[in-house]
């Protein structure tokens, strides 16, 4: 990709501009140990790079409760509303910085498969929605990552060609759904999980180790 086709850069939130990772997994923690359910430590931090609807269902089948199932939920979203209000969710190192130079050379846009209530209260309390022109949420399309949905959104409301953008990644799944939406990206994987290097997806133009490999795309 030319430097000089790039007009909009489409960042995932989850891992990649905030930390939320790491506090799923502890949150999830929390609520099964409250609930007194015994959960495989792979299997909940396999739920931490997964959307809403398959957690549940997998976590359903081990309760085979829904309605357990449900209050367990509720109390990992009350862990991590309390950690975010009590200071403890934070951007990754340079977020703020990298999105608002972004800003400077391109068209900001946001692809993320958590739903809107939740991702714009995060962005909102740590002060990165406002440097973002087209946020996409889970709660705006019909299927999550991998499917390329929110992405392929983003392009529609920017009224931007793929082949004019890029995606910024911390995950395989990511990497997956941007593919699918026929745009190339760069991954980051986030460091509090393990990586799967040799299952890199072919439209992955660089792996990094933190935000600041973005600053290339304008040099």
């Amino acid at each position: 990709m030319e430097k000089k086709q790039l007009k909009l850069i489409i960042f995932d939130m989850d891992g990649l501009l905030v930390d939320t990772e790491k506090v799923y997994y502890k949150g999830w923690h929390h609520a099964v140990k409250e609930h007194r359910l015994t959960v495989p430590d792979d299997m909940i931090a396999g739920w931490v790079g997964k959307g809403m609807y398959e957690s549940m269902q997998e976590l359903n089948q081990l309760t085979q409760d829904p309605e357990r199932t449900r209050q367990i939920r509720e109390s990992r979203e009350q862990y991590f509303y309390q950690e975010l209000e009590e200071g403890r969710v934070l951007t990754k190192p340079y977020a703020k910085e990298i999105l608002e130079q972004t800003k400077e050379y391109a068209i900001v846009g946001l692809a993320t498969s958590t739903m809107e209530e939740k991702a714009g209260r995060v962005l909102e309390k740590l002060g990165l929605l406002n440097d973002i022109d087209y946020p996409v949420f889970g709660s705006d399309v019909d299927q999550l990552k991998p499917a390329p949905d929110v992405y392929l959104e983003v392009l529609k409301r920017s009224k931007i060609d793929a082949e004019e953008a890029i995606a910024i990644e911390d995950s395989i799944t990511g990497a997956q759904a941007a593919a699918g939406a026929g745009l190339s990206a760069l991954l980051i994987p986030d460091s509090n999980f393990y990586f799967d290097q040799e299952n890199i997806p072919s439209n992955v133009l660089k792996v990094g180790k933190d935000l600041q490999i973005v600053r290339d795309l304008f040099q």
